[in-house]
């Protein structure tokens, strides 16, 4: 799901939320942010509003929880980062 100013991740089964929150913050000095209520520990939220909001910074961000994923075994079906730059550049 996405919005202009988040976009909402689900979490993949085999990971949690602190997990990934203290990887892409001490290995990559990146930011993320929980959810609420029934959402909590199901879903992160990644925003990009003012200065986080340009295709260089969302890329890195990408880059680095895609990092993060596979270093803790989730499989993914491609880079996230490859992904979102083949969609951005449509």
């Amino acid at each position: 799901m996405h919005s202009n100013t988040v976009t909402t991740v689900v979490l993949p089964e085999g990971i949690t939320f602190t997990k990934v929150f203290d990887d892409m913050m001490r290995n990559h000095g990146i930011m993320i942010a929980g959810a609420f209520d029934f959402l909590r520990d199901k879903v992160f939220r990644i925003g990009h509003m003012g200065e986080n909001c340009s295709e260089e910074k969302l890329y890195i961000t990408l880059k680095a929880l895609n990092k993060v994923f596979k270093q803790n075994s989730i499989a993914l079906k491609g880079d996230l980062h490859k992904i979102f730059v083949q969609c951005y550049d449509k």
